[in-house]
């Protein structure tokens, strides 16, 4: 009975798609040349075994000359039959000495390497599969079988999850003397196969600039930093450092300034071209090309790379911002032209302009003018607050030596607290101002009443005079009452005001600083340009230089933890919040 057997895994389940088998155990492909070859006799219980097969022949040598077939014997007359001997035990069977395939595996990987040296990687990966059906322990033929895989990728069909499956064989098979240089080589390999994977999906986004080719950027950018998170966990190989990273982000970085130009030459430079069409084509592409160089610029801490980064977003951002279709307009005696058609909405414009101007503000975090000087102010502004700090703590350290001192005054402040509430409130009620309020309505009522009287009403009029000239006298005594009463409260309510005023600033008042813990007091942020202060080096100096009881959020290994652009920036603001969150206890 035969059966399908993957070489790679022993799997024996496997699914046909489209005229390949794939395994389920390991995902591997085979094709149906491969499949047949690859099938297997079992054995059925209580049948009896074959005959062993020849063993392989040595790279090289004769084949062996097949058995001689024994002639027919002559006829013999028939003759009485013998009486049966005595039965001889069977001699003990020999075991066959394992055929010697070492010549054969020798000149395979000769023909491997040579086809793999010489980027013929169809015929090196059937090289390396012919010595590993020979010794499946072959760390150099996994090996190149998985770099020849990775090479054959195309847009439709990823081989790179197979290659590192082969690396991981490769490196798992390999000698300890050899797997240091085995891993440097995988390393170089699976980086090499990556990059090339990215931008081939680059290249197809430059000719045609789609939200769909440039999301196959994405994936094709996200599946090689999987694969390579893939291998490192199984074997600690760990080929996405800040080396590769920056490479890929220089890849996406070339390739949407590539993509962008294509864009901007297809756009024009003819109004003709600039239909409303066209128009959304170009802001689309641009778009994209500008998502391109935001990955870029996350995924490296290249100083000279995130420059270079920010400043070609910005020239996409406002030529894409400014930018308008075109629509002919005939002309009465003229022959027309082209004139504005559509351009972005003001709300548009101004969400644009936001984005350029977050980009223009990274962009100075990356000038090694700009850097100097933010760097310069943020430890400035480190040592103000730090020396806030100190003052803080000494006035702390004086009202714990002199506790009773500072109860008498917190009761103290309390009762002339409740003293002035007092006195506010009193005056509040005291009725001679609302009282004259009342007279004074009265008064201006009798005089509306006068205005209204004809001249004939003359003695009516002198009586109502006489009693506003009675009211307005109440209404003075009253006033002067009411200004008398509240000169005396305010009078009161002023020396309590001053006494808390007093008190708050005995509780405020400076009392020197504390020591710092090290005469250390300067750290160097900046030298010819380039900031050179390590975050280890920051938790340091911020340890040495602290009082006792000021805290700092991170230790140095957890600052470590987080180091990279985003603490770069925090470095670089100018901001009292941005750098050192320092605080000081109360």
């Amino acid at each position: 009975m035969k059966r399908l057997v993957c070489e790679l895994c022993g799997g024996s389940d496997f699914i046909k798609d489209q005229g390949v088998f794939i395994c389920l155990t390991c995902g591997l492909k085979y094709s149906l040349e491969e499949a047949r070859r690859m099938m297997t006799e079992t054995p059925d219980a209580g049948a009896v075994p074959s005959a062993p097969s020849v063993p392989f022949p040595a790279f090289g040598a004769a084949a062996p000359a097949a058995p001689a077939v024994p002639a027919a014997p002559a006829a013999q007359p028939v003759q009485a039959a013998p009486a049966p001997a005595a039965p001889i035990a069977p001699a003990a069977p020999t075991v066959p000495a394992a055929p010697d395939f070492s010549s054969a595996i020798d000149s395979y990987m000769v023909m491997a390497k040579k086809a793999l040296e010489e980027e013929h990687y169809a015929d090196a990966e059937y090289y390396a599969k012919k010595i590993l059906e020979l010794d499946s322990k072959s760390s150099p033929a996994w090996f190149i079988r998985g770099k020849a895989a990775g090479w054959q990728t195309t847009g439709r069909n990823n081989r790179f999850p197979e290659s590192m499956v082969c690396w991981i064989n490769a490196d798992q098979f390999a000698a300890e003397e050899e797997k240091d240089a085995l891993r440097e080589e995988i390393v170089a390999a699976a980086t090499g196969v990556g990059s090339a994977i990215v931008q081939m999906k680059l290249n197809k986004f430059k000719e045609l600039r789609n939200q769909n080719n440039k999301d196959d950027v994405d994936k094709a950018l996200a599946m090689v930093q999987d694969q390579l998170q893939f291998l490192k966990e199984k074997t600690g190989i760990d080929a996405i450092d800040d080396a590769f990273r920056t490479a890929l982000a220089r890849q996406l970085n070339s390739g949407a300034v590539n993509a962008s130009n294509k864009a901007d030459a297809d756009f024009g430079p003819e109004d003709r071209n600039r239909d409303k069409y066209n128009w959304d084509q170009y802001t689309a592409a641009q778009d994209c090309c500008l998502d391109l160089l935001d990955q870029a610029y996350d995924l490296t801490t290249d100083e000279a790379l995130c420059l270079q980064i920010c400043k070609n977003y910005i020239v996409i951002a406002k030529d894409v911002r400014d930018s308008c279709s075109y629509v002919f307009q005939a002309g009465g005696s003229s022959e027309g032209a082209y004139v504005r058609e559509y351009t972005f909405t003001a709300a548009a414009k101004e969400s644009r302009t936001k984005m350029i101007n977050e980009w223009t503000e990274r962009q100075q975090l990356h000038d090694p003018t700009h850097r100097t000087k933010s760097c310069t102010k943020a430890l400035e502004l480190f040592n103000a607050k730090q020396n806030k700090g100190l003052r803080q703590s000494a006035i702390a350290q004086y009202w714990q030596a002199h506790a009773e001192e500072k109860a008498a005054l917190e009761q103290e402040k309390k009762a002339l607290d409740e003293q002035q509430r007092r006195l506010e409130t009193a005056l509040d009620e005291t009725p001679d101002d609302a009282i004259r309020q009342q007279i004074d309505c009265i008064i201006l009522s009798l005089k509306r009443q006068i205005e209204g009287m004809g001249a004939c009403r003359e003695k009516e009029k002198a009586g109502l005079h006489a009693q506003i000239d009675e009211l307005t006298a109440e209404s003075v005594s009253y006033a002067e009452h009411w200004n008398a009463v509240k000169t005396n409260y305010d009078s009161q309510i002023k020396a309590i005001l001053a006494r808390k005023a007093e008190i708050d600033a005995e509780f405020t008042k400076s009392r020197g600083t504390v020591s710092r813990r090290s005469p250390k007091q300067t750290i160097t942020l900046v030298s010819n340009g380039v900031y050179t202060a390590t975050p280890r080096q920051i938790a340091e100096y911020i340890a040495a230089v602290a009082p006792g009881d000021v805290s700092v959020f991170g230790d140095g290994d957890g600052i470590l933890e987080d180091y990279g652009r985003k603490l770069m920036q925090m470095a670089h603001l100018a901001t009292a919040t941005a750098f050192w969150r320092i605080t000081a206890a109360s």
